[in-house]
């Protein structure tokens, strides 16, 4: 009986080892797709002056910043501010309940239909948002995530923080950036995804 119930435990734990691997995988495969993406003159937003990129800086990857959000829909039409003059439409198709650390959070999240033209954010809901790292260690005016976008009440989607991102304007002026809305201010540190550029 005994070794029946080491053999459990160590196939759960080997279970659980692998599982953290498979995580810890995926993050850095974003980070690397990230940092590409600001190397490569094509979708830089340095465009052709990438020896201007210093990198990314990111925080350790941490399961415990991925989280399971509940969508509860709200839709309305929504006006976001930016970082310049301009004002950005989108819809605000609902928001996405969630745990993180014991506490229960809200975020709203948005679509817009310019989404369609690109084939990797054709059915995902972006999700912008402060806390309170900004300026400290991350981008002043909040990053960005990304989510399946959800279609009905109740539904859960991964909400993963290691892939937040900042906005082009933390890196380049020129660029006109969604600044996330106070509702979106979440009142703890999220200490995942990408830091405030070099």
């Amino acid at each position: 009986m005994k070794k029946f119930l080491l053999g459990i435990f160590f196939f759960v734990f080997g279970f659980v080892i692998a599982q953290s691997e498979d995580f810890t995988a995926s993050v850095e495969k974003f980070q690397q797709e990230y940092t590409a993406h600001y190397e490569d003159p094509e979708t830089s937003p340095y465009k052709k002056n990438t020896q201007l990129f210093e990198g990314h800086q990111f925080f350790p990857a941490s399961e415990n910043f991925k989280v399971e959000a509940t969508f509860i829909p709200q839709k309305e039409e929504f006006t976001f501010a930016t970082s310049t003059s301009r004002l950005a439409e989108y819809t605000k198709t609902g928001v996405l309940n969630f745990e993180l650390n014991g506490e229960y959070y809200q975020l709203s999240i948005f679509y817009d239909d310019s989404f369609l033209e690109d084939e990797e954010y054709a059915n995902k809901a972006f999700v912008p948002f402060l806390d309170e790292t900004n300026g400290d260690t991350t981008y002043t005016n909040g990053r960005y995530c990304y989510v399946k976008l959800p279609k009905e009440e109740g539904e859960v989607v991964v909400l993963d923080f290691n892939q937040a991102t900042n906005p082009y304007c933390a890196y380049v002026s020129g660029y006109s950036c969604a600044v996330p809305p106070e509702e979106n201010k979440l009142k703890t540190k999220i200490l995942a995804g990408v830091k405030i550029p070099n």
